[in-house]
């Protein structure tokens, strides 16, 4: 499996596997597959390492060999030559700058200082890096199930570090997979949720971490005891989203959701 670190369990008598990788993308990963067999859930699991590895060593701006590190040591004076990959999360990235009205911006700055001509990608301010904490885990978790629905699995459960869960089809016990939410701060629940084909993400600070999201337009850090959940279909919107809905106002995200009309989205002081 390359670097990382994984365990599995079969269990036959229930027709499950679980899967884990204790460390990646400086969090935990657990999968749950239901009704299959050893064998092809083995051969998933296997493809399923192997894509959070290359994403963690692409997307890491702490690793110096990850390509967005080098776009960030060297973009500012000669274009970078990058995968298509990278390509495609540039884009994506740009998709929703423009969509969340400016409020998405992995530069926390200024995302048109990200020039991307072909495979080439260049920076036109020498201050400008992308940081992709609030993009890699949904990007991830939306590669994920497209691997779970491609082997042909209609009902698994995805827990990306306790702040991206993904629920596909249905609990074997329950008509979808429940997900119970903690407040930080106190320890009592914010919330159940259903999730049905559906991915909740959790953003805000804690205890231990706070600070971290960043208004882009004012440059200002989200301080306070404050969360926000998003549901989606899309693993991708809900990672995203989740970030944008606390650095909103509630004009800014009521014409947010015209361009995102399937999501639910809730902001909880703490």
């Amino acid at each position: 499996m390359g670097n990382i670190v994984s365990h599995s369990e079969f269990y036959p008598a229930e027709g499950l596997f679980y899967g884990s990788v204790p460390y990646v993308m400086h969090t935990r990963f657990d999968v749950v597959m239901m009704s299959i067999d050893k064998e092809p859930a083995e051969a998933v699991w296997e493809d399923i390492c192997s894509e959070l590895e290359r994403l963690w060593h692409m997307l890491d701006r702490f690793d110096p060999s990850s390509e967005v590190s080098l776009l960030n040591s060297g973009a500012a004076d000669t274009p970078v030559e990058v995968s298509d990959t990278m390509v495609e999360v540039l884009r994506l990235c740009a998709l929703y700058h423009e969509r969340t009205l400016g409020i998405f911006d992995v530069t926390k700055r200024d995302f048109s200082r990200v020039r991307l001509a072909g495979n080439a990608v260049s920076f036109s301010s020498p201050d400008t890096f992308i940081d992709l904490g609030g993009f890699a885990k949904g990007y991830a978790v939306r590669k994920v199930r497209d691997l779970l629905r491609g082997a042909g699995i209609e009902n698994a459960y995805v827990d990306f570090g306790g702040s991206t869960i993904l629920g596909m089809g249905h609990h074997p016990f329950g008509d979808s997979w429940k997900v119970s939410l903690q407040n930080p701060f106190t320890g009592n629940s914010i919330g159940e949720f259903s999730l049905r084909d559906s991915t909740l993400s959790t953003s805000g600070n804690t205890p231990d971490y706070a600070g971290h999201i960043i208004n882009p337009r004012t440059g200002a850090k989200i301080a306070g005891k404050i969360a926000s959940t998003v549901m989606s279909p899309d693993p991708l919107d809900a990672e995203v989203l989740s970030t944008v809905w606390l650095i909103a106002g509630a004009q800014q995200r009521q014409e947010v959701r015209k361009n995102f009309p399937d999501v639910v989205a809730s902001v909880y002081e703490l």
